[in-house]
Protein backbone atom coordinates (compact mmCIF):
# COMPACT_ATOMS: atom_id res chain seq x y z
CA UNK A 1 0.00 0.00 0.00
CA UNK A 2 1.23 3.48 -0.86
CA UNK A 3 1.56 6.55 1.70
CA UNK A 4 0.61 9.81 0.44
CA UNK A 5 2.90 12.52 1.70
CA UNK A 6 1.87 16.24 0.74
CA UNK A 7 5.60 17.94 0.67
CA UNK A 8 4.36 21.73 0.06
CA UNK A 9 7.35 23.03 2.02
CA UNK A 10 9.75 21.36 0.49
CA UNK A 11 8.84 22.21 -2.94
CA UNK A 12 7.77 25.25 -2.49
CA UNK A 13 11.57 26.55 -1.69
CA UNK A 14 12.30 24.91 -4.45
CA UNK A 15 10.24 25.80 -7.66
CA UNK A 16 8.74 28.87 -6.05
CA UNK A 17 5.15 29.85 -5.42
CA UNK A 18 2.27 27.71 -6.11
CA UNK A 19 4.16 24.39 -5.82
CA UNK A 20 2.92 21.10 -4.31
CA UNK A 21 4.54 18.09 -4.21
CA UNK A 22 2.10 15.06 -4.06
CA UNK A 23 4.23 12.10 -3.02
CA UNK A 24 3.25 8.34 -3.59
CA UNK A 25 5.59 6.56 -1.47
CA UNK A 26 6.85 2.52 -1.74
CA UNK A 27 6.17 1.42 1.96
CA UNK A 28 10.01 0.94 1.88
CA UNK A 29 11.46 4.41 1.34
CA UNK A 30 10.82 6.92 4.60
CA UNK A 31 9.34 10.75 3.77
CA UNK A 32 12.96 11.80 3.55
CA UNK A 33 14.08 9.53 0.93
CA UNK A 34 11.26 10.15 -0.74
CA UNK A 35 11.66 13.75 -0.27
CA UNK A 36 15.82 13.25 -1.60
CA UNK A 37 14.40 11.60 -4.95
CA UNK A 38 12.04 14.79 -5.42
CA UNK A 39 14.90 17.10 -4.85
CA UNK A 40 17.58 15.25 -6.47
CA UNK A 41 15.34 15.59 -9.82
CA UNK A 42 14.61 19.02 -9.53
CA UNK A 43 17.90 20.73 -8.29
CA UNK A 44 19.39 18.20 -11.61
CA UNK A 45 20.94 20.31 -14.36
CA UNK A 46 18.35 20.47 -17.02
CA UNK A 47 21.54 20.13 -19.59
CA UNK A 48 21.74 16.73 -17.82
CA UNK A 49 18.53 15.71 -19.80
CA UNK A 50 19.06 17.52 -22.28
CA UNK A 51 22.26 18.69 -23.56
CA UNK A 52 20.85 21.36 -25.52
CA UNK A 53 19.36 22.59 -22.35
CA UNK A 54 20.93 25.28 -20.04
CA UNK A 55 22.79 24.16 -17.36
CA UNK A 56 20.37 25.25 -14.51
CA UNK A 57 18.56 23.63 -12.28
CA UNK A 58 15.26 21.62 -14.04
CA UNK A 59 13.12 23.21 -11.31
CA UNK A 60 13.77 26.40 -12.51
CA UNK A 61 14.11 25.69 -16.64
CA UNK A 62 10.34 24.20 -16.11
CA UNK A 63 9.72 27.90 -14.51
CA UNK A 64 10.90 29.75 -17.16
CA UNK A 65 9.24 27.87 -19.80
CA UNK A 66 6.17 27.58 -17.91
CA UNK A 67 5.56 31.48 -17.64
CA UNK A 68 4.06 33.32 -14.56
CA UNK A 69 1.13 32.23 -12.93
CA UNK A 70 1.86 28.32 -13.59
CA UNK A 71 1.64 25.80 -10.80
CA UNK A 72 4.40 23.03 -10.54
CA UNK A 73 3.51 19.66 -8.64
CA UNK A 74 5.89 17.08 -8.21
CA UNK A 75 5.25 13.66 -7.11
CA UNK A 76 7.21 10.40 -6.95
CA UNK A 77 6.02 7.01 -7.72
CA UNK A 78 7.04 3.49 -8.43
CA UNK A 79 5.84 0.30 -10.57
CA UNK A 80 3.32 -0.03 -13.06
CA UNK A 81 6.58 -1.52 -15.65
CA UNK A 82 8.00 1.79 -15.33
CA UNK A 83 11.32 2.55 -12.98
CA UNK A 84 10.80 4.91 -10.17
CA UNK A 85 10.10 8.04 -11.37
CA UNK A 86 9.21 11.70 -10.56
CA UNK A 87 6.12 12.72 -12.35
CA UNK A 88 5.94 16.44 -12.99
CA UNK A 89 3.13 18.26 -13.95
CA UNK A 90 2.39 22.33 -14.50
CA UNK A 91 -0.09 23.63 -15.43
CA UNK A 92 -0.49 27.23 -17.19
CA UNK A 93 -3.02 29.87 -16.74
CA UNK A 94 -4.25 29.49 -20.50
CA UNK A 95 -5.27 25.74 -19.82
CA UNK A 96 -2.71 23.64 -21.24
CA UNK A 97 -0.86 21.57 -19.34
CA UNK A 98 2.89 20.00 -19.38
CA UNK A 99 3.48 16.30 -17.96
CA UNK A 100 6.89 14.80 -17.27
CA UNK A 101 8.11 11.77 -16.26
CA UNK A 102 11.35 11.63 -15.19
CA UNK A 103 13.33 8.83 -13.54
CA UNK A 104 15.51 8.59 -10.66
CA UNK A 105 18.79 7.51 -10.57
CA UNK A 106 20.00 3.95 -9.94
CA UNK A 107 23.28 2.17 -9.16
CA UNK A 108 23.31 1.32 -13.28
CA UNK A 109 21.35 4.33 -14.54
CA UNK A 110 21.26 8.28 -14.84
CA UNK A 111 18.07 10.30 -14.65
CA UNK A 112 16.24 10.60 -17.65
CA UNK A 113 13.30 11.55 -19.52
CA UNK A 114 11.03 8.76 -19.80
CA UNK A 115 8.10 10.67 -21.23
CA UNK A 116 7.48 14.60 -22.06
CA UNK A 117 4.14 15.81 -23.49
CA UNK A 118 1.88 19.39 -23.85
CA UNK A 119 -1.86 18.60 -23.60
CA UNK A 120 -4.22 20.86 -24.57
CA UNK A 121 -7.45 19.53 -23.63
CA UNK A 122 -7.16 16.05 -24.59
CA UNK A 123 -5.26 16.31 -27.47
CA UNK A 124 -1.43 15.31 -26.19
CA UNK A 125 1.27 16.41 -28.27
CA UNK A 126 4.51 14.00 -27.13
CA UNK A 127 8.09 15.66 -27.26
CA UNK A 128 10.39 13.46 -28.94
CA UNK A 129 13.30 15.83 -26.64
CA UNK A 130 13.39 18.45 -23.66
CA UNK A 131 14.33 21.06 -25.82
CA UNK A 132 11.00 20.84 -27.74
CA UNK A 133 9.34 22.00 -24.87
CA UNK A 134 9.87 25.79 -25.93
CA UNK A 135 8.65 25.49 -29.62
CA UNK A 136 5.74 23.56 -28.81
CA UNK A 137 4.72 25.97 -26.11
CA UNK A 138 4.97 28.49 -28.47
CA UNK A 139 3.77 27.00 -31.39
CA UNK A 140 0.44 25.86 -29.09
CA UNK A 141 0.20 29.27 -28.09
CA UNK A 142 -1.14 30.74 -31.28
CA UNK A 143 -2.98 27.65 -30.69
CA UNK A 144 -4.94 28.51 -27.76
CA UNK A 145 -5.00 32.21 -28.83
CA UNK A 146 -6.90 32.23 -32.07
CA UNK A 147 -10.05 30.45 -29.94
Amino acid sequence: MKRVVVLCLLCAALVGEGALAQVAAPAELTDAQVGNLITSISTLMASKLDRKLPVIPLAEWLRTEAGPGARLSWAFDSGGGIPDRVEINIALRDGRAIHLLVTVATKSSRPRVYHACVLIGREEIELQRLHDLTNTLRDTSQIIGSF
